[in-house]
């Protein structure tokens, strides 16, 4: 503890000049400690600003410790950063965030991202996301960490309590959960989970090629989604949906094979129900798909809600817009109840005679326009 107001006001100067030097942030600190073990700057009731965006973050604690390398030349930067009690504001243009913290002078060309400092932690704070006029949200209870490492940066974050509002309207979020590196060349996914009270999307073992490629993607990726919320989408005012219910899962493995992206797994409806049209209360679909065609595999099937049979699916999609999306499909018939068909097409519910199909049925033609 600095007791002398001249060596207080010396402490206040070198946290406020550093971070400025180091950060290119202005900072307004209340109060600041020196604390020898580990030897840091403490300062409390923080106030940090962009020059251009405005304010970044205001804070309860900011803790800087400075590197042992500057401390034997006479002077401090900034080695590692605790912030605790926090509320951080990120600005989001075009794609870009533009009030996160960076050194002052141009930036390095070429080469890895680097960070100004070694390591961010973040503890039992706020995030508010301004992503205007697309989306905007925001992030509670928040445990962030922000390394760097041999090739790039490394980022761990988690939050259980947020919202986000979007054109659509607004979502609760339940879970952030993510892991990621990222290098010169590319965005490595360890994992990442998101989940809503209808949505969740889990990825793993992934790997993003920078720039974005057409290829070079790789990991698992699996998704939940709640069908109902499709009516919430943004779409065309000429596009309307018929109500819809049930579950969405998809399954894939993403890879790459002779510069060509891939991707298989599998799609599954559960429990879903098309109103005027009818659908069957589980379509399960296995699938190989590259930039060319999507191939329904073995073990694709749809089932007639009532215990009303199975099909069988095979065939595929050639993913050709100047043909029209040609399509092929068969599909083999497991003693099918007529009747109960006929009451899930809403045709009638007064089927008098009851009928069980098999044998195929094969249709060939394009998506666009529909034509089979």
């Amino acid at each position: 503890m600095v007791r002398s107001s001249t060596s207080r006001d010396r402490l206040h100067d070198l946290a406020t000049n550093v971070i400025r030097e180091e950060l290119g942030l202005r900072a307004t600190i209340g109060r600041v400690q020196l604390q020898l073990v580990p030897f840091s700057l403490i300062g409390r009731d923080i106030t940090l600003d962009d020059p251009v965006y405005g304010r970044f973050a205001t804070a309860e604690e900011l803790s800087i410790q400075p590197s042992f390398r500057a401390l034997l030349r006479g002077g401090i930067d900034i080695d590692t950063i605790q912030i605790r009690r926090a509320d951080l504001r990120l600005v989001i243009r075009n794609g870009q965030v533009r009030n996160m913290p960076r050194a002052e002078g141009p930036p390095p060309s070429g080469g890895p991202p680097t960070l100004p400092f070694d390591a961010f932690h973040v503890f039992d704070s706020t995030l508010t996301v301004d992503a205007e006029p697309h989306a905007s949200g925001q992030l509670r209870h928040v445990e962030l960490h922000v390394t760097g490492i041999d090739d790039g940066i490394a980022v761990e974050a988690v939050s259980r309590d947020g919202w986000v509002r979007h054109r659509g309207g607004r979502d609760t979020l339940s879970l952030i959960d993510a892991r990621a590196e990222i290098a010169e060349h590319e965005i490595r996914l360890p994992h990442l989970e998101l989940e809503t009270p209808h949505l969740h999307v889990a990825v793993d073992e992934a790997v993003l090629p920078m720039p974005f490629e057409d290829h070079g993607y790789t990991g698992r990726v699996a998704l939940r989604y709640d069908l109902a919320q499709l009516e919430r989408l943004p779409l065309p005012e000429d596009v309307t949906l018929p109500p819809i219910r049930g579950q969405v899962a998809v399954q894939a493995h993403l890879f790459t094979r002779e510069d060509v992206q891939h991707a298989e797994g599998s799609v599954e409806l559960r429990d879903a129900f098309i109103e005027q049209f009818g659908l069957g209360e589980t379509l399960h679909v296995e699938f190989l798909a590259d930039r060319n065609r999507v191939a329904l595999r073995d073990g694709s099937y749809v089932t007639v809600p009532r215990d009303g049979g199975r099909i069988n699916l095979a065939g595929g999609v050639e993913l050709d817009p100047e043909r029209g999306f040609p399509v092929e499909l068969r599909a083999d018939v497991e003693d099918v109840s007529f009747a109960r068909l006929m009451l899930d097409l809403g045709v009638t519910e007064n089927g008098i005679v009851e009928w069980f199909l098999a044998g195929s049925l094969v249709a060939s033609g394009t998506l666009e326009p529909l034509m089979l």
